[in-house]
């Protein structure tokens, strides 16, 4: 896999507001997964309070009768969507907590300060309160028919995508206490795109449309378009290190958070739900992961966003179904029935371990100390044995 610069490394940036990296805080927020991909940049990477070590070992294993995807941590809770209902999980034992029924096509859920957020395919977004399961407000999104992908919630502001196969789509700020609509802008496609934030913007990316806009009041801070046409599908950004990489309709696409310039691509052979995933190692090299085909099998690979050189690859079962997570600079990933911890800076397998049901695991999280893995209708938590 390689990135390749079209800039040259010397560009200046402007003093952002976040720092390198995702640029999270770092409160108690930090420890918990929020995002399907952990955070609102969709980084894909958390550093626990006490370090991730290994061996591991199962602390629960609870069957939700239907698929999951994407569970979240936070505040002592694993949250989890099947089709048609909302689950509040003990992190600690596995016990439910709590349980309602929503739509929640598609699966997609958010969380931010103690509020559970979940949108329906017609637009229903709801907010539930976390401990308890409460109903805190709905509305209906109005304006756009088909929503696919989930919302993201930063700073009391729910941020939510719409749109229509037919063309033309919606970008929603929602204020997370009371449900109303603080602003909306028109986007071109607007079809299946979840916010990310990062560099104090949201980013959302449409086939061959690319844009960020201010939190608080929807200001278009940029637009790249690559074309004067149209795919009617989107992606989920993923921001790093004041870039934004995109699964372009040309192919993936690396651009400036400042200015929505294109400085580069990058090679993936990951579909739209196993986004890459970066973070920085113990020796400050900042590291890309994604996968790769070779021909015969998927490779999970390793490479060096300075140095554009790879720095190892996994063969794993030969197939990956998510992707990656990074724990205090260690790769967890699961490949068929196993789940594996890899050492970040060479690609050494440190640990594996049999992940409970038959079929492919699903999108990850890790946060509190506790790594969740799905496998169809299973949630399973694995914690250091130590």
């Amino acid at each position: 896999m390689q990135i390749k610069e079209f800039v040259a490394a010397g560009i200046a940036f402007a003093a952002g507001v976040f720092a390198a990296g995702h640029g999270l805080a770092a409160g108690p927020q930090g420890q918990y997964a929020i995002d399907p991909q952990i955070n609102v940049a969709h980084s894909g990477d958390i550093d626990f309070t006490t370090p991730l070590t290994t061996p591991l070992k199962q602390a629960w294993s609870v069957n939700l009768g239907n698929a999951v995807y994407s569970p979240l941590i936070g505040d002592g809770m694993a949250f989890a969507a099947t089709d048609g209902e909302l689950f509040a999980i003990d992190l600690a034992t596995g016990a439910i907590v709590w349980q309602k029924s929503v739509e929640t096509d598609f699966n997609y859920i958010t969380y931010d300060h103690d509020r559970v957020f979940t949108v329906t395919f017609a637009g229903q977004l709801q907010a539930f309160v976390g401990d308890s399961g409460k109903l805190k407000w709905s509305i209906q999104l109005p304006g756009n028919t088909q929503f696919v992908s989930g919302p993201m919630a930063k700073d009391g502001i729910v941020f939510v995508s719409g749109g229509s196969q037919t063309g033309g789509g919606t970008l929603y700020a929602v204020s997370e206490n009371t449900g109303a609509i603080l602003w909306t802008q028109r986007v071109e496609d607007g079809y299946g795109s979840q916010p990310a934030y990062g560099d104090g913007g949201v980013y959302v990316a449409y086939g061959f449309q690319f844009y960020k806009f201010a939190p608080s009041t929807g200001q278009v801070h940029w637009h790249y378009s690559v074309c004067n046409c149209a795919t009617y599908s989107g992606s989920t950004p993923v921001y790093f290190d004041r870039k934004v990489y995109v699964a372009g309709a040309n192919g993936p696409l690396v651009l400036d958070s400042e200015t929505g310039n294109p400085v580069g691509t990058f090679t993936s052979s990951a579909s739209a739900n196993e986004l890459p995933v970066f973070f920085e190692t113990p020796a400050k090299r900042k590291v890309l992961l994604t996968f790769y085909y070779n021909g015969n099998s998927t490779l999970l690979t390793a490479s060096h966003l300075k140095s554009d050189s790879q720095i190892w690859s996994f063969a794993g079962q030969g197939a990956f179904s998510a992707a990656p997570l990074v724990v205090n600079g260690q790769v967890v990933i699961a490949s068929g029935a196993y789940l594996y911890v890899l050492n970040g800076e060479t690609g050494a397998q440190l640990w594996s371990g049999i992940i409970p049901n038959v079929g492919d695991p699903g999108g990850m999280a890790a946060g509190e100390g506790t790594i969740v893995v799905p496998v169809g209708s299973t949630l399973t938590a694995f914690v250091p044995s130590n």
